[in-house]
């Protein structure tokens, strides 16, 4: 695998980690008052897509090759992605204000 490959991995990799902590958040509060057996199953079939959607693009991207720094910088994305919930939630919150004052 040649380092353009490489890079274009970890950079994908990285946002998608960012994404997957931003997702796993809005699950989180969409399941908070549900029963056990909904957020079971809601969880089994986001992890599972969440999963198959990570393996689809490697395998788009270079046919499927996986390393473990590739679970490294998916590992720092979605840190990075948790510690910065706040600021996509204000960044909503303002693109939502923006919104109504166009209509």
């Amino acid at each position: 695998m040649d380092i353009k490959t490489q890079l274009i991995i970890f950079l994908i990799s990285f946002l998608y980690g960012f994404i997957l902590a931003n997702l796993a958040y809005l699950n989180y509060k969409f399941l908070q008052n549900k029963s056990n057996f909904f957020k079971f199953l809601v969880n089994l079939v986001f992890t599972l897509d969440i999963v198959f959607v990570y393996l689809v693009i490697l395998y788009k991207i270079n046919s499927g090759i996986f390393h473990v720094y590739f679970l490294i910088v998916l590992s720092i994305g979605f840190l990075i992605g948790y510690k910065c919930i706040k600021y996509v939630k204000k960044g909503l919150a303002y693109c939502k204000i923006k919104f109504k004052m166009i209509k």
